[in-house]
C-alpha cells in the first residue's frame, strides 16, 4: 500500500542523504595523504608528484557533483514519501534510515566506531519509528472500517 511505498521512499532518501555526506566529505576534507594514494594506484611516483594538484582538484570535483545529485535524489525520494504519508512519519522514517546509512558508512570508509551508547539511542528512535507506522496503519484501518 501507500504506507509501504513511504518507507521505501524514505529508506532512498535517508541513503541519498548519507552518501551526499560521504560525498561531501571526499570535497571538501583535507585529502592530502587520500590524493597520494589515488595517485600512486594509476601512475608512479614521479606522475603523482607532478599531478597532485590536478587529483586532489578531481576527487574535490566528482565529490562535489555526486555530493549535488544525492540531494537531488534524497530531495525527491523525501517528497515522494510525504506524498504517501504523513510528513510526520515521512521525516522520522527518512531520519532513522539516514542514521542506519550513516553509521555503516562511516564503519565501513572511514574506520570509525560507533559507541554502544550511540546503538542504544539508536535503538530507540527504530522502536519510536515502529510505534509511530504502526499506529499510522491502525488508524488508516480504522478510517477505512
Amino acid at each position: 500500500g501507500t504506507m509501504s511505498s513511504s518507507v521505501v521512499y524514505s529508506a532512498a532518501a535517508g541513503l541519498f542523504a548519507a552518501a551526499a555526506s560521504v560525498f561531501a566529505k571526499l570535497a571538501f576534507s583535507d585529502l592530502s595523504g587520500t590524493t597520494r594514494d589515488v595517485c600512486l594506484r594509476i601512475m608512479d611516483s614521479n606522475m603523482c608528484q607532478a599531478h597532485d594538484a590536478q587529483v586532489a582538484l578531481g576527487i574535490r570535483g566528482v565529490g562535489l557533483v555526486c555530493m549535488i545529485l544525492s540531494n537531488i535524489l534524497m530531495t525527491t525520494c523525501f517528497a515522494q514519501a510525504m506524498q504517501r504519508s504523513s510528513s510526520f512519519i515521512a521525516t522520522v522514517a527518512t531520519t532513522s534510515f539516514n542514521f542506519s546509512f550513516t553509521a555503516l558508512f562511516s564503519m565501513i570508509f572511514f574506520g570509525e566506531q560507533l559507541p554502544l551508547v550511540w546503538w542504544a539511542g539508536f535503538s530507540c528512535i527504530l522502536m519510536g519509528l515502529a510505534l509511530l507506522t504502526r499506529g499510522q496503519l491502525e488508524t488508516a484501518r480504522e478510517k477505512q472500517a
